[in-house]
């Protein structure tokens, strides 16, 4: 009884113009394509994310480095120069001293005699420190 059903089954799938065949061989495309496309997409937005990311590094590192110039103490004012050296002290050697125009700051690099140590101070046109 069951095998009639089977050999009929059979028969009719034979007299279909698509084979059982096709059948399978169009769900494994259909697959592929959506895989494909899954992958293609995430491709996409992880190369644009990268590209974002640095573009935003590099605008950062060119604002940082134009920003401050060196300078020697004897270019700055009179009262610049007593607030470097009161700065200073007998605690520190002056290793730098850089201003940056925009904001009218001048920032020391200070060396500590004893342990070699670096401080660095920030001060304003008037050779006041600015706190951060």
């Amino acid at each position: 009884m069951y095998i009639n059903r089977i050999d009929t089954l059979a028969r009719h799938l034979d007299d279909y113009p698509v084979k059982l065949s096709t059948i399978k061989t169009f769900r494994e495309m259909k697959k592929l394509i959506l895989t494909v496309a899954i992958f293609a997409g995430a491709y996409t937005t992880s190369v644009a994310y990268a590209a974002i990311n640095q573009n935003a590094t590099s605008t950062i590192a060119v604002v940082s480095q134009e920003e401050w110039k060196e300078v020697k103490l004897e270019e700055l004012s009179e009262t610049i120069q007593k607030a470097v050296k009161d700065f200073a002290g007998e605690l520190y050697n002056i290793a730098k001293v850089e201003f940056n125009e925009a904001a009218e700051q001048i920032r020391l690099t200070l060396n500590s005699k004893e342990d070699n140590s670096q401080k660095i101070v920030i001060l304003d046109k008037e050779g006041k420190e600015v706190k951060n």
